[in-house]
């Protein structure tokens, strides 16, 4: 279902989630994280980067893992469509995700 749902809405980079936490981690461009609105952080949206003060490491499913237990690519890297998500497509989903929740 998240795999439909990723296509459908055009979400063409990487991206994997864990089953035991509810996150998807959608792979963008590295610096993204400098230009990311804090708008979103009410919707727990965050842009994990390498600006500082703020480092963040994240693990990462192997290649080949497609399913759980553990996390898992619903798009695997070599795979995707594009090396990284648009981060401005991505950023006008959510906000348009936001606009709905709000009314």
């Amino acid at each position: 279902m998240l795999r439909r749902r990723l296509h459908e809405l055009a979400v063409e980079g990487p991206v994997f989630c864990d089953p035991y936490r509810p996150f998807l981690y959608v792979l963008v461009p590295p610096g993204t994280d400098e230009e990311w609105p804090r708008a979103l952080d009410p919707m727990a949206v965050a842009c994990l980067g390498g600006t500082r003060p703020y480092v963040h490491h994240v693990g990462v499913p192997r290649l080949h893992r497609a399913a759980p237990p553990g996390p898992y690519w619903l798009t695997a890297p070599h795979t995707a469509a594009r090396r990284h998500t648009d981060p401005q497509h991505l950023r006008q989903l959510l906000e348009a995700q936001a606009a709905e929740e709000r009314s």
